[in-house]
């Protein structure tokens, strides 16, 4: 049955049609669609859950664009109940695997009481809204998942990933995803999930991460052949206790380490498994800044002044060392952060300056614990002066004339003395 009604409106129409269809729709659109009996049958218990659905189509002949709404609620026990009988039935799916499905339709820790799905399409793009809410212990489900999958591949080898996937502890209490699609891209956003990947050794002083470190070790393991991969351990503090890394030389040399952070610009997950997480008392101990050296001692006027600076901590190891430089007397400072140029040495650059500028700077560094050290001169800071305005040839110049006046001086006053006399004295012997 359809009924339609047409309503006249300042020159546009306002459509209304109410459409009344009855028998198997979704076995009917399967038919139609070439889809086989089974697919069409989970399809159809999925059909039959819905509770409301509403359906808004818009149109505007003037801009020729159609406005397209969609909003539905599935009773998702429903859904799943209508399932089950159907998931034997199906040929495409291996007996074991139909097993597999029941035993984690029929088992469960939580469920989806709720369910909300809305489709807007204006201007061309889909817009597609959904919520689900889930009643129950989503963390039990996630392992119950975990341990079901694990153990249906138990006849099969079973890949070191999925192995260090079931030995992890997921805490998905904050979880929350996000998906914005396009018809080239889409944006996944997930936050509130906690992972604690298995530990080997696990004492008082230190602990091990072999087993997630070697979870990679399949082939095609990154990086390969044209591939670059940069890794970064870092070792971080709590209230009481920080935690330092110790490298065996198992391990690869890195690219830059402290005790606390190891960097590698190219190495492999599995190639860091012998890495060992040393526990002790918290880091109290600011780090130790050197005496800085800046180049050129008397700079030009804007010329670039490079400070160097030897910064060490041996405990949690250098977060990051500012300098700061003044060039009012310390009314105001500006800061930048120094680049780890190699092992404990940092260098920034203070930029060019006017003429007769007095300078003055400073170094601030912070350890992995967070222990501010500041290196300022005992506070008679760094200091240094851009020399005055005057071009390269002036000194030379000045020298000449000054060797010059010399002379004259020189030959004015001996030519007033007359020519010089010899007096000769004898002694008897």
């Amino acid at each position: 049955m359809l009924y339609n009604a047409t309503t006249e409106l300042n020159g546009n129409a306002t459509v209304d049609a109410e459409v009344l269809i009855e028998g198997d729709i979704i076995r009917a659109l399967a038919q139609i669609g070439g889809l086989p009996n089974s697919t069409a049958s989970l399809l159809n218990a999925t059909w039959l859950s819905v509770e409301n659905i509403t359906f808004l189509s818009t149109y505007s002949h003037a801009f020729d664009q159609a406005d397209v709404q969609m909003a539905f609620t599935l009773n998702m026990s429903d859904t799943i109940n209508g399932m089950l009988p159907l998931l034997p039935e199906i040929p495409e799916v291996p007996p074991e695997m139909a097993t597999f499905i029941e035993n984690l339709l029929n088992t469960s820790f939580g469920s989806i009481t709720y369910g909300e799905v809305s489709f807007d399409y204006p201007d061309s793009t889909l817009g597609i809204t959904a919520s689900l809410l889930f009643e129950g212990d989503l963390q039990a489900e996630t392992n119950f998942i975990k341990d079901l999958a694990l153990t249906y591949l138990e006849e099969h080898p079973v890949s070191s990933p999925l192995q260090v996937l079931n030995e992890t502890e997921f805490d998905l209490s904050n979880l929350q995803v996000t998906i914005n699609s396009t018809l080239t891209t889409m944006e996944l956003d997930i936050t509130g999930a906690s992972f604690i990947p298995p530990r080997e050794i696990l004492n008082a002083t230190s602990f091990t991460l072999w087993r997630f470190f070697n979870a990679s070790t399949d082939p095609g393991e990154p990086p390969v052949q044209g591939e670059q991969l940069a890794l970064t351990i870092l070792g971080l503090s709590n209230e009481t206790h920080t935690v330092r890394i110790y490298r065996p030389p198992s391990v690869s040399e890195p690219d830059s380490a402290t005790n606390s952070k190891i960097h590698w610009s190219n190495q492999s997950l599995s190639g860091l498994r012998e890495l060992t997480f040393l526990i002790g008392p918290l880091d109290e101990t600011p780090p130790t800044i050197g005496v800085p050296t800046h180049t050129p001692e008397t700079p030009n006027p804007d010329e670039l002044v490079a400070v160097s600076v030897n910064v060490t901590d041996d405990d949690s190891g250098i977060d990051r060392v500012i300098l700061s430089y003044s060039t009012n007397d310390g009314v105001t400072w500006t800061n930048c952060t120094m680049i780890n140029v190699e092992a404990n040495a940092y260098s920034a650059d203070i930029p060019g300056l006017a003429a007769g500028t007095h300078v003055n700077y400073k170094l601030i560094a912070y350890d992995i614990a967070g222990n501010p050290e500041v290196g300022d001169n005992e506070g008679a800071y760094y200091i240094y002066i851009v020399i005055s305005e005057y071009p390269t040839w002036t000194l030379p110049l000045l020298t000449v004339v000054l060797l010059t006046a010399a002379m004259a001086v020189y030959l004015q006053t001996q030519k007033h003395r007359g020519p010089p006399h010899l007096t000769v004295s004898i002694f008897p012997a």
